[in-house]
């Protein structure tokens, strides 16, 4: 099947699939939607869909890891705080990224929100620990495990409240900071690696990340 067209003047289709989805989680559970809802909304036809992703299970994954790999991120919020620096922009811009996390989880995606968040974060801390190819030490992995939980289940619990904001989520941006020194802690020693050295380390990423935004 050919790439489909951009047309002049709007905006690329993969964005408007992805904005059309998460319009309709504002107001539907993941097991009401259908391909079909989506294509109607992003104003594209079922074989563009299919071009691009197997199913909806797909969709919500993609659109998620654009979310938890963004600047402002609460992934990339965690890497700054271990590094001992505050993050790029105010609090605001992860309750953001909080927020729509916290909308799939509610509409039914609490599973494909912890084996994506897991796998973002694995990828993300491997490529600092792990420059040379190898596997993160099980201790490692059960600490960044511990991390994404605990974070997800406090996001959960916030949003149950429906009261939404800063204020609504701020136990579990507490949550974050505090995560910081026990994920330095826990990881400088299961790697091997002094907590100055994986500061720096992160450091690096985080100046990387600064340096390549639009």
């Amino acid at each position: 099947m050919a790439r489909p067209k951009k047309q002049p003047g709007e905006p690329d289709v993969r964005q408007r699939i992805g904005d059309a989805c998460w319009e309709l989680l504002e107001t539907r559970h993941l097991r009401d939607m259908t391909v079909g809802d989506v294509t109607d909304r992003a104003r594209c036809n079922r074989g563009t869909f299919y071009y691009y992703y197997t199913d909806l299970n797909d969709l919500v994954s993609s659109v998620l890891e654009r979310e938890l790999t963004a600047d402002g991120s609460w992934p990339a919020a965690v890497f700054r705080l271990t590094a001992g620096q505050e993050p790029s922009e105010n609090w605001q811009k992860s309750v953001r990224s909080i927020e729509r996390v916290r909308l799939v989880m509610d509409r039914g995606g609490m599973g494909l929100v912890l084996a994506k968040t897991l796998e973002v974060a694995m990828r993300m801390w491997t490529t600092v620990l792990c420059p040379d190819g190898s596997p993160l030490k099980e201790e490692a992995r059960l600490a960044i495990e511990y991390s994404v939980s605990g974070t997800l289940g406090l996001l959960a619990l916030a949003g149950a409240t429906k009261s939404g904001g800063t204020d609504a989520y701020r136990p579990a941006l507490m949550f974050l900071q505090s995560n910081a020194w026990f994920l330095l802690d826990k990881i400088s020693a299961a790697q091997n690696v002094s907590e100055n050295e994986l500061r720096a380390r992160l450091a690096i990423v985080a100046r990387i990340a600064e340096s390549t935004k639009p």
